[in-house]
């Protein structure tokens, strides 16, 4: 279990320094730095001199590791995981909020997402070594856990509870948060920045006057280095911030009877959402809402009410299908370069 470990942080390691060289924004210089964190490797290309950039890279580290010691399902030690285990924990002010903030977005989302799925997807065991499909009479046990109203976010007595047999999970918005986190370590020095994690990528300031940052998207039919289009997109002020994350079925599966099972589960059914999309790609301008959306949109799929959603956050997105068909947002157009001409685009009309 242990080489797994390595060999899927090695893994993971280089696609993240790959992603950040189809991020290009020609700074005379940078400095790059690189670290494991929430299970995944955090990478960060710096655009400052060395002893800032040592100092930057710290306080980024510094808050993404806090805010995985307040959120993370996995750790036992974690805040989150201390309520999941008692049903009722006290939490710190950030833990509350940030929860707070998923529970908005589940319900602005139209219950597409829902942090309180945890005791679903621990039955599945993507987060583990050994996924599994469950019982349907194990599913639906878990399924009677999920739901909002019984999630009490207390700021009074600093609690928060949760309902009889409920989990939470806050996965589809983990990595969101820790960029927003990494936003924030930034803002305390005038330096542009490219930090990648776990798929998802934030852009901060300039790269150089004039200069757009460029952005590949994946090829979800490649391996994880390989990109079929970019985006480039453009900083419209000095302390610009960005943020790209995709969700895909191709991150996390496994086969079992001939039958492939992904990762990403419908609140609703308990069970891998059935789509012919492959991945979505959303551009906004924060962390966790662009990994929600990224999740959100794919699990409703390409629809009026999707378009709707990202409309209303301001975002844009890009959708890829099995049929290597791939549809832009409106406000992406203009951004977005086709570089494998075996995807085609798809026409929609509402």
């Amino acid at each position: 279990m242990k080489s797994n470990r390595l060999f899927r942080a090695a893994a993971l390691l280089c696609a993240a320094l790959t992603l950040c060289g189809a991020l290009t924004g020609c700074a005379a210089t940078y400095e790059e730095r690189t670290a494991f964190a929430m299970g995944s490797v955090l990478t960060a290309r710096l655009y400052a001199p060395k002893e800032d950039a040592d100092l930057l890279f710290d306080r980024i580290t510094e808050k993404v590791n806090a805010a995985d010691a307040c959120l993370s399902a996995t750790d036992p030690s974690s805040e989150i995981s201390a309520v999941n285990a008692k049903g009722s924990a006290n939490a710190s002010a950030f833990t509350r909020k940030t929860l707070g903030d998923m529970v908005m977005l589940c319900n602005m989302l139209n219950g597409t997402l829902d942090v309180t799925v945890g005791a679903v997807t621990q039955l599945w065991g993507f987060s583990t070594d050994h996924p599994r499909l469950p019982s349907e009479e194990e599913l639906r046990a878990a399924q009677e856990t999920v739901g909002l109203e019984r999630l009490l976010i207390d700021d009074v007595n600093g609690t928060i509870v949760l309902g009889p047999g409920q989990k939470i999970d806050p996965g589809a918005f983990g990595k969101g948060v820790a960029l927003d986190e990494a936003r924030d370590a930034l803002q305390s020095k005038a330096y542009s920045a490219v930090v990648s994690f776990g798929g998802s990528v934030l852009l901060f300031g300039t790269p150089k006057k004039g200069k757009s940052w460029t952005v590949g998207v994946r090829d979800p039919f490649s391996g994880p280095n390989d990109y079929f289009a970019s985006l480039s997109l453009t900083p419209d002020k000095p302390d610009y911030t960005g943020f790209v994350a995709t969700s895909g079925s191709y991150e996390k599966q496994f086969t079992e009877d001939g039958v492939v099972y992904h990762h990403i589960l419908s609140p609703l059914t308990g069970y891998p959402v059935e789509t012919d999309l492959v991945s979505v790609t959303v551009y906004a301008t924060s962390g966790i809402n662009s990994d929600a959306l990224s999740t959100a949109c794919f699990i409703n799929g390409l629809n009026g009410e999707t378009l709707r959603w990202l409309n209303s956050f301001g975002a844009e997105a890009v959708f890829v299908y099995q049929n290597k068909e791939y549809y832009v947002t409106d406000g992406l157009k203009d951004a977005f370069t086709l570089t494998d001409d075996s995807f085609t685009l798809k026409t929609y009309e509402e």
